[in-house]
């Protein structure tokens, strides 16, 4: 259940408030606790200050969680998360702005988390994060084309970190807490459109991140500063995409950089980068009042051999035809 409300206040000043109720429940003979009963309260007050070149923004929310197992009774959480942003415009033309972020997040573990048969861990803690962003945001318009530019520098202070872990072997992960992990890192989103005609056009969105993911939760043990388990250092990602009524043409690329599987980074831990590539074509069709759409697709172009997870090779080249009809 939710409900929010907002309300105008004198000159540029607004205020908004909400509030939702969950309940979550799990009933089943197979999980390591039995029937899981979850209640949720989420309630916040926000201010807002807007002017034509400013926007600035405070929340503060408030959390309240009860929740019962047949086993361990009842226990409750609570939280509250501050959170403030900021946004101006530097430029008009081209359109140039800064933005600043601080969040503080609170997560509950959930059930899977708490209580998958072999994986889940009911001693799990609820995660906090304190959250630090510093972006600009450029974009501009040049005869047919159009560019955006967003960077941003983060860094995350995680409290309790809920990551997943082998613990018997490969086959068997476990939930666990780290006690600190510091998260530091850069953003960078392009994206590029052209209209070439009236009705084609083409567009290219480039992603790339680069962080530091670092385990700082006990000094001196053999994990203490290093990167944690299965983060890569750096992804990318790129669309490229050409269009017009009928037809649609797309290249995907999908870069992950080198990680480790455990939290000590030395060589026998390692799992190297890999990069794949699809392509896909699609085509309109209407007839009589329907509209199909055929799409055929091509996965992993090279038929990369590549793993996400050690032990579990990921599957090669593959070829998709899809049909969807729409009235």
């Amino acid at each position: 259940m939710s409900q929010a409300v907002s309300l105008p206040l004198k000159g540029i000043f607004s205020l908004g408030a909400a509030a939702d109720l969950m309940i979550n429940s799990l009933q089943t003979g197979l999980y390591s606790q039995g029937n899981p009963l979850r209640f949720t309260g989420l309630g916040s007050v926000s201010l807002q200050a807007k002017t034509p070149k400013t926007e600035a923004t405070a929340v503060l929310l408030a959390t309240l969680v009860n929740e019962s197992t047949k086993e361990n009774g009842s226990g409750f959480s609570h939280a509250l998360s501050p959170s403030v942003s900021f946004i101006t415009r530097i430029t008009g033309s081209p359109l140039l702005r800064l933005r600043m972020l601080y969040k503080n997040s609170f997560r509950m573990p959930t059930f899977h988390d708490l209580y998958y048969n072999l994986v889940g861990n009911d001693k799990l803690k609820p995660e906090t994060v304190n959250q630090f962003n510093l972006g600009l945001l450029f974009s501009e318009e040049l005869g047919i084309f159009e560019f955006s530019l967003h960077t941003d520098v983060f860094t995350n202070r995680v409290k309790d970190k809920i990551v997943a872990v082998p613990t018997q072997n490969l086959f068997i992960w476990s939930m666990r807490n780290l006690g600190k992990v510091d998260i530091t890192g850069v953003e960078i989103q392009v994206d590029v459109r052209a209209s070439l005609t009236h009705s084609a056009g083409i567009s290219l969105n480039l992603n790339y991140t680069h962080q530091k993911a670092l385990d700082r939760s006990l000094p001196g043990s053999p994990t203490y500063n290093q990167q944690i388990s299965y983060v890569p250092f750096q992804t990318f990602s790129g669309l490229l995409k050409l269009s017009n009524k009928s037809w649609t043409f797309g290249y995907n690329l999908l870069y992950n950089s080198h990680r480790y599987t455990l939290g000590e980074t030395i060589p026998v831990n390692l799992l190297p980068s890999w990069m794949v590539h699809d392509i896909a074509i699609s085509r309109q069709i209407p007839v009589k009042g329907y509209l199909f759409r055929v799409k055929a697709e091509a996965v992993n172009l090279f038929n990369k051999s590549y793993e996400v997870i050690r032990g579990f090779p990921m599957n090669g080249r593959g070829y998709y035809i899809t049909l969807t009809i729409n009235h």
